[in-house]
């Protein structure tokens, strides 16, 4: 009889403590789902050099940011500041620009 008592209140503790913790979930107080981290490599900010600048046709006077870079080296993507604020420091900043689709595409 004891070992039967001692269940019921092993099975009742359970119960309740995974109503409590249903319940704290429910309203706010506790969040008991896995957060993602960020997993982003970290973006370092970069600008132009003046022979990068002449060698894609743009003003030297102008500050210029590389946002990626090829294999090569070469500047792929670029950004032209024109205040501080234009300044890119986490690329997740940028949206990509995607081509028009179109309204129909013909099935062959």
């Amino acid at each position: 009889m004891d070992k039967r008592k001692l269940i019921l209140i092993i099975v009742g503790a359970l119960i309740i403590i995974l109503a409590a913790l249903w319940w704290l979930q429910r309203s706010g107080q506790i969040n008991l789902r896995a957060t993602q981290k960020n997993t982003s490599p970290a973006f370092k900010v970069e600008y132009l050099s003046a022979a990068e600048k002449n060698k894609l046709n743009i003003s030297p006077d102008l500050k210029v940011q590389a946002l990626q870079r090829d294999s090569g080296n070469t500047v792929t993507i670029y950004k032209i500041i024109k205040n501080n604020n234009d300044v890119v420091t986490n690329l997740s900043q940028i949206e990509a620009q995607r081509p028009p689709r179109p309204d129909k595409v013909p099935i062959k």
